[in-house]
């Protein structure tokens, strides 16, 4: 052992270089031309999921933002209807989305509504009529309940098949790329 010199140090020493020649590799692997290539056409030609605390999912194509919770903008449906598979992956999303929708929001409009004869029968003093009205009451908030339950499973089991369009689309592109 030369004298002067501590182990531990030169230990350190060589991880040091070790790493230093790990990070460069992955550096000169990120600069590259094939992966700016790549990373240019991922960002321009495929899409790419984000979120926004006020708007939730929204989906990116192009450089245009969609929300997902009423459908998709055009261009981007166009988009998906390219390969057959996403295209049939997109329609059921499309459906389910619908029904879903008006499901829940039916539901809601429902259970909102179903108070309206007992707030009248409070505001002209109408105990009689008020008893009679309680058991409509409860079975149409009920129904409106169960209707919002069963659009949510429904819109939420659609926004599986926008996911998976999404996917298969990308799985597409990035098979073109590769060619």
């Amino acid at each position: 052992m030369v004298k002067g010199v501590n182990m531990k140090n030169v230990f350190i020493v060589l991880v040091l270089v070790l790493l230093l020649v790990a990070v460069n590799n992955t550096y000169a692997q990120e600069v590259g031309h094939e992966n700016v290539n790549f990373i240019q056409f991922y960002n321009s030609e495929m899409f790419q999921w984000n979120y926004n605390m006020f708007g939730g999912l929204t989906l990116n194509y192009q450089n245009q933002n969609s929300g997902i919770s009423f459908g998709i903008n055009q261009a981007m449906r166009n988009a998906l209807l390219q390969f057959p598979d996403s295209d049939q992956a997109y329609n059921s999303y499309r459906r389910k989305n619908t029904t879903g929708n008006i499901l829940m929001y039916g539901g809601l409009a429902i259970i909102l509504s179903a108070y309206i004869p007992l707030y009248n029968q409070i505001l002209n003093d109408n105990p009689d009529a008020f008893n009679r009205n309680i058991g409509w009451t409860i079975g149409l908030s009920t129904g409106g309940l169960i209707s919002t339950l069963i659009g949510s499973f429904v819109f939420s089991s659609g926004q599986e098949n926008l996911f998976s369009a999404v996917n298969m689309f990308n799985r597409n592109k990035a098979r073109e790329l590769s060619r």
